[in-house]
């Protein structure tokens, strides 16, 4: 059913490890790369408009009419 042999298994440490490790790293890199060249390119655009503090969020007003309700 499998081979008995050391020659034909292939070990997880040196082959598997490094490669997740090299995948790992690229991938934190490319999110470095995008924070420091684009820092607003993954922001929320409500981030970005002019509080009004007379007016309350539509967003609020939902979850508070959701919760009186009777459905929560």
């Amino acid at each position: 059913m499998g081979y008995n042999r050391n020659v034909y298994k292939i070990y997880f440490h040196p082959y598997f490890t490094i490669k997740d490790i090299l995948i790992f790293v690229l991938i934190l890199l490319f999110f470095i790369f995008l924070i420091c060249q684009f820092p607003y390119y993954l922001g929320d655009p409500d981030n970005f408009k002019i509080a009004n503090s007379i007016m309350t969020p539509i967003i609020v007003f939902f979850i508070c009419l959701f919760n009186f309700t009777g459905y929560s």
